[in-house]
């Protein structure tokens, strides 16, 4: 039985490659929308990508700074800090003493002798840098803190800006919103270019599959090819997308100290946390993208010959 299998699946093979080269224009002009779609598909993958990671860095500042007055007590600065870890809602809660606070500000004015003499723990306060898990936790732990301050001894100044951080939701909200349409998007015109390309190759081969069908050709063995080919579309179309994006990576990686533009970008982005990219990582790229394009079409070639040849 798998002998059978696999000489029908080398049938399958060999008739979809011989088809392939005996209607070469519809087959690259398939095999270049197919790459054009795939390109577009990996450039919004990479601006998606970094969006993401523009996102999470945004999210991972600290979204609360409280400074205390001078003289509260450590250990009541400790109890707010355990408060506010209890509640599960921070990711990190830092401390920062007055002695942590002097020793940064003569680090940062190590040049300046007037300054520097100026600078003693006792005048700084003590502070707690705290960071969100999610940003729509931001306000209920500002009330936290401030309700921890019955008699307004304790804290200073509260570092919050209301209107700003529901800004900021509103932009992370629609971003990713946007983000998931258009992907939707790309995904539903992969699947319709690919659906049409198999349909017209059926199509055009219709007295060929009649013929088939008169000499007892099972339906298996009539859709096979297309089903093949329109895998192979979809694997075409993927590779030479990966190269077109490796090439433009090569040149934007020779080029980005050239130009200001490119040095620019490269130096605003330099923060994020960025893969590192070498050869393994590209390979396993090109590999998802060819596996990604082998069942796009796959699937399309199935939904297309199951229209056409029923």
């Amino acid at each position: 039985m798998y002998e059978h299998m696999f000489v029908q699946f080398k049938r399958a093979i060999r008739t979809a490659l011989q088809d392939i080269v005996r209607h070469k224009s519809i087959s690259l002009s398939s095999i270049a929308v197919m790459s054009l779609v795939f390109l577009v598909l990996s450039i919004f993958g990479v601006f998606a990508y970094g969006a993401m990671k523009f996102l999470n860095y945004v999210e991972t500042r600290e979204h609360l700074e409280v400074f205390f007055n001078t003289e509260v007590p450590e250990a009541q600065i400790i109890e707010i800090k355990q408060t506010l870890e209890n509640t599960q809602k921070t990711a990190y809660v830092n401390y920062t003493t007055q002695e942590q606070a002097a020793e940064f500000l003569r680090e940062k004015h190590s040049d300046n002798e007037l300054i520097l003499g100026a600078i003693t723990p006792e005048a700084l306060p003590a502070s707690l840098a705290i960071r969100a898990k999610k940003i729509d936790y931001v306000s209920e732990l500002n009330t936290i803190i401030e309700s921890q301050d019955h008699e307004d001894t304790l804290i200073y100044k509260i570092s919050y800006n209301e209107d700003t951080t529901n800004l900021l939701k509103d932009l992370l909200f629609w971003i990713r919103l946007i983000g998931i349409l258009i992907l939707v998007f790309v995904i539903a015109v992969v699947f319709l270019v690919s659906l049409i390309t198999v349909e017209i190759g059926i199509t055009m081969r219709q007295d060929e599959i009649s013929i088939m069908r008169l000499v007892g050709g099972s339906k298996l063995f009539i859709r096979a090819p297309f089903i093949v080919q329109g895998a192979l579309y979809g694997i075409f179309g993927a590779l030479i997308a990966s190269i077109c994006l490796i090439t433009l990576w090569v040149i934007f990686h020779f080029l980005k100290d050239q130009s200001p533009t490119l040095s620019f970008l490269t130096s605003f982005f330099s923060d994020l946390d960025w893969p590192q990219i070498n050869a393994l990582l590209a390979l396993k790229i090109v590999g998802a993208e060819v596996v990604l394009g082998a069942l796009i079409g796959m699937i399309n070639s199935t939904l297309a010959v199951i229209r056409q040849l029923k």
